[in-house]
């Protein structure tokens, strides 16, 4: 379910999550504002007490026993309450920062391939990071701050009309200006501080992405290069935070001027009150404790204000992640994918990254089960294109792709990626130990299942020879390792995963040829009884496919076996003439002959 993708909306749909234990909290936090607001009134009662004359034999207790009971158990009552409310924001808040987490980062999973490939990958973990961490901070500074010092604003307002309501009408005056500057400017805060955090945020992407690609900076001798593309990007920041913390400023500025005026306003009424006597010494107290006391509550409140708007400005920014819907859907009701033999059938299939610009117009293919199938083609001519689309990467525009007749849209897109495998040309790892990678492919494989497919990849060797073995970590992306072992855990992976379906890009490109020669074998071995797909440019691997596809811009203009199509002296046999140590060159194919 898509989280609200606005701050408030998203806020009240966790609170409403647990609701009873922040009903708890704001109860708990109101006895102590009522205790902290009536402390001043208590202060009055004992100095008013002492203007009387007690004979020696007067008992202390009997004089003073009202305020004295009033103290310790508004003191008791508040320190119960607080060590309650402590208890359970420990539980409270965990689970509420774990509750959104998982919902933000089930809906950011969810998103298509294309998503992530065009976002950056730090952005997204910042933003991540940062919903539920300010979706806290405002609901922190809302309960302890802003209604609680509501609360003690209304008791000291009826605490100090006991001396005189002309000081009620001060304190109330001087709060709705103090307030009303702060409300005045908050949109403007709201929006520099939201774009101060888009800033930040691009900031963050920006530099996870140039650390994540450390060695090409240092092959390439780029370092001073990237120092000054980072500090481009600083330099918005800094620009923006300067921005935003001159608004804070500007507030700051006329806050502090009506607090001044406040304080004198307050003192003078007190020594006039005292001079004319129409104010007692207990009132004396009470009202300069209620106003100095209050001044500093309503100024943390004021600056809490600024902290929730700010808060809310980094919750709205990281909140993009949630408003940008998926691209590829399960459909309502979307049904398992069953395969029992992995027929696949591309049905009328057009389809383009733009509307305008079409790869496959009515692309109409049929593959028998457990065929094996080699794509061939330069660069850019649809052959990756077709297997993402088998992969549904991306919907169609038209047509549809069936798998043992099931339309692969009508189905889940998790139960149809499960029962396929692909080995890509360039595999990503995660940063933990060789044996996870490995058993990420199957996470119900015993240890011996994980060490039989790192034999049959010809992992095993070079892996009993690392520092800590299947436990070494492999470094962010597998960095730690070569390509070439990077890709053999990959075929480790695909191994333990015994799909009836798999698709290799390019999979043994970055091997030697001896542990290439070694390996096809038992590729050989892994594509028994599965519907195969290769992709490939080194075109003496297709020798053992039971068919070719020969693409050329989003057509299939030849096919047959590698024997037949280097006979029949067309396209392939083209691009095998081509071939320059056994791989296809990067180029667009250039003739006027008719293919």
């Amino acid at each position: 379910m898509k989280p609200p993708n606005r701050p408030l909306t998203f806020l009240w749909y966790y609170i409403k999550y647990f609701k009873f234990s922040f009903f708890l909290l704001l109860i708990f936090q109101l006895v102590w504002a009522v205790n902290e607001a009536l402390f001043p009134y208590f202060i009055k009662l004992f100095v008013d007490g002492t203007q009387y004359d007690l004979s020696p034999d007067a008992s202390l207790w009997e004089n003073f026993h009202l305020p004295i009971l009033a103290v310790v158990g508004c003191w008791t009552l508040m320190e119960l309450s607080t060590r309650l409310a402590g208890i359970i924001e420990i539980y409270l808040f965990s689970k509420f920062r774990l509750t959104i987490r998982k919902d933000v980062f089930a809906w950011v999973s969810g998103q298509s391939i294309d998503y992530f490939t065009s976002n950056l990958a730090g952005s997204i973990g910042s933003k991540i990071a940062d919903i539920p961490k300010s979706s806290q901070h405002v609901i922190e500074h809302f309960l302890w701050t802003i209604i609680s010092v509501l609360f003690i604003f209304a008791v000291s307002l009826v605490a100090v009309a006991q001396a005189s309501f002309i000081f009620t009408l001060v304190m109330f005056f001087w709060f709705v200006a103090h307030i009303g500057v702060t409300l005045y400017y908050l949109q403007e805060i709201e929006d520099k501080t939201s774009s101060h955090y888009e800033s930040l945020a691009t900031l963050n992407g920006e530099t996870i992405d140039t650390v994540s690609n450390a060695i090409s900076m240092k092959i390439f001798s780029r370092v001073a290069h990237e120092e000054a593309r980072i500090k481009r990007f600083q330099d918005i920041e800094v620009k923006k935070y300067i921005i935003a913390g001159w608004a804070f400023q500007k507030v700051n500025f006329l806050r502090g001027l009506a607090s001044l005026l406040f304080i004198f306003t307050t003192l003078y009424l007190l020594l006039r009150g005292w001079k004319d006597g129409w104010l007692s010494v207990g009132d004396f107290p009470l009202v300069a404790m209620s106003s100095f006391n209050l001044m500093g509550y309503v100024w943390h409140m004021s600056m809490a204000l600024l902290e929730i708007f700010r808060d809310l400005g980094t919750l709205k920014g990281a909140l993009s992640l949630v408003s940008v819907d998926h691209k590829v859907k399960d459909k309502p009701g979307a049904g398992q994918l069953t395969i029992t033999k992995g027929f696949i059938e591309f049905q009328n299939v057009t389809f383009g990254y733009r509307e305008s610009d079409f790869i496959f117009s009515n692309l109409c293919v049929v593959i028998p089960a457990h065929q094996k199938v080699g794509l061939v083609g330069l660069s850019g001519s649809g052959k990756t294109t077709f297997a993402n689309l088998i992969l549904r990467a991306y919907d169609l525009n038209s047509g549809r792709i069936c798998i043992d007749s099931q339309d692969i849209s009508q189905v889940t897109q998790d139960s149809l990626r499960d029962q396929i495998t692909l080995i890509p040309q360039d595999p990503s790892l995660f940063h933990r130990s060789v044996k996870e990678n490995i058993h990420y492919g199957n996470l119900n494989a015993t240890h011996p299942e994980v060490e039989e497919a790192s034999r049959l990849a010809h992992c095993h060797e070079f892996v009993m020879h690392l520092e800590q073995g299947y436990e070494t970590v492999v470094g962010e992306h597998g960095l730690k390792l070569s390509g070439g072992q990077r890709q053999r855990l990959s075929i480790a992976r695909a191994f333990l995963k015994k799909a009836p379906i798999l698709i290799l890009d390019e999979a043994t490109s970055a091997l030697d040829s001896f542990t290439e020669e070694g390996i096809q074998e038992n590729l050989a071995h892994l594509m028994k009884n599965k519907t195969t797909i290769v992709i490939a440019h080194r075109l003496s691997t297709l020798r053992h496919m039971d068919r070719i596809l020969v693409f050329h811009r989003g057509t299939i203009i030849e096919e047959g076996t590698q024997n037949t199509l280097l006979k029949k002296n067309g396209h392939f046999a083209r691009l095998w003439s081509l071939q320059q140590d056994g791989f296809l060159p990067d180029i667009l194919w250039k003739t006027k002959k008719n293919c």
